[in-house]
């Protein structure tokens, strides 16, 4: 897993081409498809035994992360740490689902 994590840094730290603060869809896309990737990843390095606080520091580093790049303003929930742990990975997890607008040729 710190691999993913120091790569999914660089990720942040990059500079991704942007256009006056709105991010081109493919760019996006790929910076989800990498989200995705890395949340892939740490579900295959879980094992049964795995605290739910391990999984949800996990997912929320990556996703935090990617939240922030896509949109430089974000901010994390504001009831974030009010909330069970059973309930930001279920948040963490609909993440997983998330994809960019369909793309319309012209």
């Amino acid at each position: 897993m710190r691999q993913a994590w120091v790569l999914m840094t660089y990720l942040s730290e990059s500079s991704m081409p942007l256009a006056r603060g709105v991010l081109n869809l493919n760019v996006m896309d790929n910076i989800l498809k990498l989200m995705k990737t890395f949340l892939a990843i740490g579900k295959m390095t879980e094992t049964d035994d795995t605290p739910i606080e391990e999984k949800v520091k996990y997912r929320q580093r990556i996703v935090f992360a990617t939240m922030k790049k896509l949109i430089p303003e974000w901010k994390q929930p504001p009831d974030w740490y009010t909330l069970s742990n059973e309930e930001k990975l279920r948040r963490l997890e609909y993440l997983e689902k998330v994809s960019t607008p369909i793309k319309h040729e012209e």
